[in-house]
C-alpha cells in the first residue's frame, strides 16, 4: 500500500498527531481542514494542503493512509467510518518515548503520546487517544473513539466504554468500570463504578446531576 498519508484537522490536538508522526516513515504530504481559510498555514512541520472537501482528489493522487487529528470522540468517530474503505488504511502512532508492554493490543488509528506508560495484557480500541503522561495498568481495556487526557492513571483492570473521556490528572481504582459516553472531569479521583452517559468528578469523584 502507498505510503503517502493526509493529517486531517488542524487543531491544537492537530500540532501532537504531526509531531508523533515526524518520527514514523509516513510519507506526509500535509493537512486538510475543514474550510479554506486556513491553507497555506502551518501545523507542526506541515503545510495546510486544502479542504477535506476535495479529499476523492488526493486519494486519485495515490494517497491511502489518514491520520485523523481531532479530539473531539464523536467527530472523530463519525470520520473514521465516514472515510473507512479498503484502501485507506489509518495508522497507529506511538512516540518512541512510549513504553509499551509487548502483550498489549492497540486498535487501528489510535494515538499514544510522549511519556506513556502501558501495562501487560491491556486492549486499546480504535481511534483510541492516550495523551502524554498517562499510565495504563495490567489488563485495562479503553474503548474505540475513547480519550485519556495527559497525566492519568489507571489502575489495573480498569474498563473505560467507547466515546468515554478522561480529563487531565484524574486517577481511577483498580477493578473499576467507567461506561460509554462518559466524562470524568479533570483531576478526578474515581472510586466506584461509572454509568454510561455520566459526568463526574471530584475527590471522590461523584455523578453530577442532569438539568431536567
Amino acid at each position: 500500500m502507498s505510503n503517502k498519508t493526509l493529517i486531517i484537522g488542524a487543531g491544537g490536538h492537530a500540532r501532537i498527531v504531526a509531531s508523533v508522526a515526524g518520527d514514523t516513515d509516513l510519507d506526509i504530504l500535509g493537512v486538510i481542514d475543514k474550510d479554506n481559510n486556513s491553507i497555506g498555514e502551518k501545523v507542526g512541520d506541515y503545510e495546510i494542503v486544502d479542504t477535506i472537501d476535495n479529499l476523492n482528489s488526493w486519494l486519485k493522487k495515490g494517497v491511502r493512509k489518514i491520520l485523523i487529528a481531532i479530539g473531539n470522540n464523536q467527530e472523530r468517530k463519525e470520520l473514521f467510518f465516514n472515510l473507512k474503505t479498503s484502501k485507506i488504511e489509518f495508522p497507529t502512532l506511538i512516540h518512541k518515548t512510549a513504553v509499551i508492554n509487548r502483550s498489549c493490543k492497540i486498535g487501528e488509528g489510535s494515538l499514544i503520546c510522549p511519556g506513556v506508560i502501558i501495562g501487560a495484557e491491556v486492549n486499546i480500541g480504535i481511534s483510541t487517544i492516550i495523551n502524554s503522561g498517562s499510565i495504563v495498568e495490567h489488563e485495562s481495556e479503553i474503548g474505540d473513539f475513547s480519550s485519556i487526557a495527559p497525566g492519568c492513571n489507571l489502575a489495573g483492570r480498569v474498563k473505560i466504554g467507547k466515546k468515554s473521556f478522561i480529563g487531565i490528572g484524574s486517577t481511577i481504582s483498580d477493578n473499576l468500570s467507567i461506561g460509554e459516553n462518559c466524562v470524568v472531569g479533570a483531576g478526578s479521583v474515581v472510586i466506584k463504578n461509572v454509568s454510561s452517559e455520566s459526568t463526574v468528578y471530584g475527590v471522590p469523584a461523584k455523578e453530577q446531576l442532569k438539568n431536567i
